[in-house]
């Protein structure tokens, strides 16, 4: 995991894209570091606004409640 992108985000935006999303490893860390950082554009005409919404990413590659 890209140390980078470790920790507490404020999302300004939001969309919803299945319930059921599993990746291997290493599809995980590229696919969470390009929506991160703004590489992966194809979702950004579903996205909606939103306000007060956070994600969080521990540094093991998991989403800690």
């Amino acid at each position: 995991m890209d140390a980078a992108v470790v920790g507490t985000w404020l999302l300004a935006a939001a969309t919803s894209i299945s319930s059921e999303v599993s990746f291997t490893e290493a599809e995980a860390a590229g696919g969470v570091d390009a929506w991160l950082y703004g590489t992966s554009h194809h979702l950004l005409n579903q996205a909606q606004p939103i306000e007060g919404l956070t994600l969080t990413i521990g540094a093991d590659a998991t989403f800690p409640k």
